[in-house]
């Protein structure tokens, strides 16, 4: 087993590779206030300790992990996080915004801007099988916080085209051509799934509990009264939604002077505004 570690505000922080070898047996105790982060997907432990402020997490790349343990002690309220801890999408592609339209041969309307992109997907929350055979818990309680990430947000309308201001002779003089409607902003991208977990004590399955709203979720107050395992996270909130683009200006009128007989020619009217995107939707809690 290959191990590192470096020092951090609240204690020690573990990097380790492991080999997802299922009959290696290995007693390991977490230190108060430290932190282990697994990159294999696999695991088993003849004995974990868990102490105080302990947190358990995992490389975001990996989409669900299996950890046997033979015999659980827990020593004052830890945690195992299978929230994926990676950035928030960018926010999406702006639409095209578009120049002033031209004549052809009378005056033109604006052409309508580009919607923006949809916003990519949140990360679901980490998949867990967890196969404990005993625990002690007499002085401890473990939270598995399984929050999912948040979608991003969707992009920006493209900008409307100007209207055409159109050719003018002695003996026409048209209007302006309209601006172009500015382009609709991109939904927002869905919030990322609570974790899928599984999680046995001897014969006995713990069943999953929602938290309140969406993620970042706070450790539930259950989850401190010692002899609890707790499994609850909330869902990724859904990205905002792009804004639309503005309308494009209308073409230019023209004056006609004497001895000219068209009239005066007036300018074409503003392209209406783009709609927002809507927010995306949450992403879906523990069934």
């Amino acid at each position: 087993m290959n191990v590192s570690s470096c020092a951090r505000t609240l204690g020690l922080a573990f990097a380790f590779s492991l080999v997802p070898a299922f009959g290696v047996s290995q007693d390991f105790e977490i230190p108060p206030n430290s932190t282990l982060t697994l990159n294999e997907p696999g695991i088993v432990w003849h004995q974990l300790t868990l102490n105080d402020k302990s947190v358990i997490n995992f490389d975001p790349h990996l989409g669900t992990v299996q950890i046997t343990v033979e015999k659980l002690v827990l020593k004052g309220n830890s945690e195992i996080d299978l929230y994926p801890n990676v950035p928030t999408p960018d926010k999406a592609s702006t639409g095209a915004s578009r120049g002033q339209a031209g004549n052809n041969p009378a005056p033109q309307n604006g052409e309508r801007g580009g919607d923006g992109s949809l916003g990519a997907p949140g990360t679901n929350g980490i998949g867990l099988t967890f196969n404990i055979k005993q625990v002690d818990y007499t002085h401890g309680a473990l939270w598995i916080r399984t929050d999912g990430s948040p979608g991003g947000a969707g992009g920006d309308g493209g900008n409307g085209g100007k209207g055409s201001s159109g050719p003018h002779t002695c003996t026409s003089n048209p209007n302006g051509g309209n601006g172009g409607a500015g382009g609709n902003g991109g939904n927002g991208g869905r919030g990322g799934d609570v974790s899928k977990v599984t999680l046995t004590l001897g014969s006995q399955t713990i069943t999953p509990l929602n938290a309140p709203g969406v993620s970042p979720s706070a450790r539930p107050a259950l989850a401190n009264n010692p002899g609890t395992i707790v499994v609850s996270g909330a869902p990724g909130a859904g990205g905002p939604g792009g804004v639309g683009g503005n309308g494009g200006p209308g073409g230019e009128g023209h004056e006609n002077h004497f001895p000219c007989t068209a009239t005066d020619s007036s300018s074409g009217s503003g392209g209406p505004h783009g709609a927002n995107g809507a927010t995306g939707a949450n992403g879906s809690p523990a069934q």
